[in-house]
């Protein structure tokens, strides 16, 4: 056997899993966004199609980008004390 042969380094499913699982939290679906937005899910839709929030079609799917998100759930005024 060759040395690197002896070199490879082996990954279980789950190690390989565990390195995507911030993926899931970047994007929302349409329903969460409209609820965390206090929106309808026809409003969220319009935004995606203008371009007002960012998303992507994954299958019949559209995620919507949770940055996006919370930058329009925070607020625009904040008052003086």
């Amino acid at each position: 056997m060759n040395e690197n042969e002896n070199d490879v380094e082996y990954v279980t499913p789950a190690e390989e899993l565990d390195e995507y699982e911030h993926i899931e939290t970047r994007y929302l679906s349409v329903a969460q966004t409209a609820a965390k937005l206090g929106l309808s899910k026809m409003t969220v839709y319009r935004m995606v199609h203008k371009g007002d929030l960012r998303a992507s079609k994954i299958g019949r799917k559209i995620r919507v980008f949770a940055p996006d998100v919370a930058r329009l759930a925070s607020p625009v005024y904040q008052p003086r004390d």
